[in-house]
């Protein structure tokens, strides 16, 4: 397994050098893109396939936020489930 920066396992990063910090930066950055552009791959066919009106509930989020600045993960704890039965 490979060895986390200091700063990810909250050890003292005063010992690395700038360039070093901002190398660690480097990879944390590549890695969000890199996981970024695998949702962006999975989730434009699934978008592509929805109706004008889901579009719109997609793009106001299911508590009525916009989440493109929030990411739709954030949410998905809270969303009301597609399952969900009313009560009694």
């Amino acid at each position: 397994m490979a060895k986390m920066p200091a700063g990810m396992t909250g050890g003292d990063t005063a010992t690395e050098t700038p360039v070093e910090q901002i190398e660690v930066h480097e990879r944390m950055l590549s890695t969000r893109l890199e996981g970024l552009r695998w949702l962006k791959a999975a989730l434009e066919p699934f978008y592509a396939s929805l109706d004008d009106a889901q579009k719109a509930i997609a793009r106001a989020g299911a508590d009525g936020h916009d989440l493109r600045f929030e990411g739709p993960l954030r949410h998905a704890a809270t969303a009301p489930s597609i399952n969900a039965r009313s009560p009694g």
